[in-house]
Order: C-alpha cells, then sequence, then structure tokens
C-alpha cells in the first residue's frame, strides 16, 4: 500500500463518465477496490439534460459533491412526504453532503446552463432506488436522511482552533452520520509566508484516507517516515491532490512558504494538532 500520493489533475486524461449520458466526462482520481470508495473530477456539458421520471432513494453509502465551476440543479428532498423537493442550483463553492438514504431527483430538461465541473466521492458504490415523482413517500421515514447543501461562500472564515495562522471554513461534520476518512469537510487557508514548525505542525497519517484538494495558490509541503526521514518533498499548486496515510506525517512550509497562499477543500481532517481528529 502507498502511504501518500499526489496527482496532478492537469495530467490526467478525461474520460467517459456515464455512458448513458452523453458529453460527461470524468478523472478518477482513486477507486478502491476493497471498499468502492471512491473520487472523482467530473464534467457536465452545458445544456446537460436527463430524461428522467423517478427520484433516486440512495443506499447505504455516502456521497460528497463539491461545485468547481459552472451549476447543476437537483431536487434535494427533506423529508420524504412531500412531492416537491427544493430546487438547489449547485454553483461554485457549493458542497453537497449526502448521507445514506436520503432522496433527491434532477431537476427536469433543466439541469445546468453553464456546464459544471465537480468533484464527487463516495463511501462505497452509489446504490440506489428509483421511486415515481409522484405520490406520497411515507413509507421511506424510518429509512431516511436529509441531504446538507452548503454555500461555503456564506460561511465565514474563523482562525484555526488548534493551529495558529490558519483559517478554516468548517462545511460538515457529519453530526450523527458522521464517517472516519469522509469528515469533517472544511475549507482551509494558509497564508502567504506563513511558517510551519517542524515539532508542532506536523499532521500524522491515519488507516484511514485523509485527503485535499488545491483549490487555489501554492503550498510546500514535505512526507516525514516513522523514522523521521524526509521521503518527500513538493511544492503543490492549483487543481493538485494530495493523500497520505499511517506511518508517514505531513509537514507545511518548513522552510518554504506559500508564495500568494493557498485555499484547500480537506476531508477527513481539518489540520487539527489533537491526535484524535
Amino acid at each position: 500500500m502507498e502511504h501518500f500520493r499526489l496527482l496532478n489533475l492537469d495530467k490526467i486524461k478525461w474520460e467517459q463518465w456515464h455512458p448513458q449520458f452523453k458529453g460527461t466526462f470524468a478523472k478518477t482520481i482513486y477507486n478502491d477496490k476493497d471498499t468502492g470508495a471512491n473520487l472523482r473530477q467530473a464534467f457536465l456539458p452545458a445544456g446537460f439534460s436527463l430524461n428522467e421520471k423517478k427520484r433516486h432513494h440512495h443506499g447505504e453509502t455516502r456521497e460528497g459533491v463539491y461545485t468547481l465551476f459552472g451549476n447543476v440543479r437537483y431536487q434535494e428532498f427533506e423529508n420524504p412526504e412531500i412531492v416537491n423537493g427544493n430546487c438547489n442550483n449547485f454553483e461554485k463553492d457549493f458542497l453537497l453532503d449526502r448521507p445514506p438514504f436520503s432522496i433527491h431527483g434532477p431537476k427536469i430538461g433543466d439541469i445546468t446552463e453553464l456546464g459544471c465541473l465537480i468533484l464527487e466521492w463516495g463511501s462505497g458504490p452509489l446504490h440506489f432506488n428509483y421511486i415515481p415523482f409522484d405520490g406520497n413517500l411515507e413509507k421511506y421515514k424510518n429509512n431516511y436522511n436529509p441531504p446538507l447543501v452548503v454555500n461555503s461562500k456564506k460561511v465565514n472564515w474563523d482562525n484555526h482552533p488548534t493551529t495558529k495562522g490558519l483559517k478554516i471554513k468548517f462545511l460538515s461534520k457529519g453530526d450523527k452520520n458522521k464517517l472516519k476518512g469522509f469528515h469533517p469537510i472544511c475549507k482551509i487557508f494558509i497564508p502567504p509566508n506563513w511558517k510551519g514548525i517542524k515539532l508542532k505542525n506536523i499532521f500524522p497519517g491515519k488507516n484511514y484516507r485523509k485527503w485535499f484538494y488545491v483549490l487555489h495558490g501554492d503550498l510546500p509541503i514535505k512526507i516525514i517516515d516513522e523514522k523521521n526521514n524526509i521521503i518527500f518533498n513538493h511544492h503543490l499548486i492549483e487543481n493538485e491532490y494530495f493523500e497520505w496515510f499511517s506511518p508517514v506525517n505531513l509537514l507545511l512550509c518548513e522552510e518554504e512558504t506559500s508564495n500568494i497562499g493557498c485555499e484547500l477543500l480537506c476531508v477527513g481532517h481539518d489540520f487539527s494538532q489533537n491526535k484524535n481528529e
């Protein structure tokens, strides 16, 4: 097993995403053969529409979506007894944290005007039941969880509670459906000229995937092995992805600093100093 992995998504080729959905493309970031957990960058073209007549009642896996560009419209259902869901226009910087057994459906014939570039990840293979749009779904009320939709632009930047000098936007902690490797979900800002301290600002890997994606800017990182040797040194840039696992540790900005600052989307961690993260 690799203990860390870096991907520059600009260097990964686009492949057809859903064969039945013409014009959709994806770049696979990971696909866990044991659990089915997955992450991809995906693209929907402008004017994309679906001839879908039924709602989707999701199974036991979690799904996360973060919009990088454009927009995509979906109806989300706050409870299974309503016929018409809330129409959400997922624009740039929107997060969707979908727990098991939520219900959603496309806004028929009007999904995206601009096209849409997203990050989409799941805790396992996505399975769902198709439910007609007409009729009450009360029978699902004991097997249902509402999704979380967050416009991260409207979330305030706070001082990081444990790592001095960083800023954080808490987007989802998972609440009752919290899942290791899936929560927390947050955005982190590392300002230009911020300097890490090797004895303090070191972030241990775990036995589950902790990852981040560079939304904007640049960030120097190092990977340190269990013998405290530096085994990897890299200056991250926009559209790069990084993950790390135990027994290695991640170190930020020890000798170099960010030139223009860096904004990250983080999943499964929040750069806390708490060892129980």
